[in-house]
């Protein structure tokens, strides 16, 4: 089992990968949150989830690979 800390470094990686490929795309986090369902005023939760402060729940994981072209895994 993954400490905290290690966690904490997985959460930063993959907020940094869905970074790069929101901002390949063109799409700003407006579209993000608007695309995955979210209030169109709802930057901080895709922001949260760049920045590796919240984890990106279950049920979004998969459109938002789909959505940025990345794969699903986790």
């Amino acid at each position: 089992m993954a400490t905290k800390e290690e966690q904490l470094a997985a959460r930063k990686r993959r907020g940094y990968w869905v970074r790069r490929a929101r901002e390949r795309k063109g799409l700003t986090l407006k579209e993000v949150a608007a695309a995955l369902g979210y209030s169109g005023n709802s930057l901080s939760t895709p922001s949260l989830w760049e920045a590796g402060k919240r984890q990106v729940p279950g049920d979004r994981m998969e459109p938002l690979a789909r959505l940025l072209s990345l794969p699903a895994d986790p």
